[in-house]
């Protein structure tokens, strides 16, 4: 026999019938399936794939808020001056105006001295009334004076109770006679 086997022939021989009766003898029933292993370290990135084709145009999104005013420019050089234009033409004549009435002859004035005011050039006889203005308009009556032959009067104002100002005081006579002054109060 040794010629038809050698012992290295043999022993594989041998070692191979152990295995299949081996594996023979282990096949059955498959087994319930294991508890699942841990999960194994992340494997390396792979290359980034091709672009995708474009998608559709979206719709227009809503208008945004209103913004702040922006801040105000630099004022801008003055521009030049314009030529100047040509003369007009003259007007034509206008119609004579409507005459005036007769001037006041009378030459009458008011003066104030001390507290005391003093008529001149009233008419002889003429009666005057003598009021003070002041700043803001109003009026009041001091009362009335009649002036003598030569055109004269006079009216204490002392007793006025004005406060410390500047006054008008102004006369108004019957024969058309009218004249104003200063009063001032210290």
């Amino acid at each position: 026999m040794n010629r038809f086997f050698s012992a290295k022939s043999m022993g594989l021989v041998l070692l191979l019938t152990i295995v299949s009766l081996l594996a023979a003898a282990c096949a059955g029933d498959v087994g319930p399936p294991g508890a699942t292993g841990s999960a194994g370290a992340a494997g390396p990135q792979g290359p980034a794939g091709d672009a995708g084709a474009a998608g559709a145009k979206g719709d227009a999104g809503a208008a945004g808020a209103k913004g702040d005013a922006g801040a105000a420019g630099a004022k801008g050089d003055a521009g030049a001056a314009g030529s100047a234009g040509s003369a007009g033409s003259a007007g034509s004549s206008g119609a004579p105006g409507v005459p005036g009435a007769p001037g006041d002859t009378t030459f009458s004035a008011i003066s104030v001295s001390g507290g005391i005011a003093y008529g001149t050039g009233w008419g002889d006889g003429e009666s005057v009334d003598v009021d003070i203005v002041t700043d803001d308009g109003s009026t009041t009556s001091m009362g009335s004076v009649t002036a003598n032959a030569g055109g004269i009067w006079t009216l204490d104002l002392s007793g006025s109770g004005l406060g410390v100002g500047g006054y008008s005081v102004q006369g108004t006579g019957d024969q058309g006679s009218k004249a104003s002054g200063l009063y001032l109060v210290k």
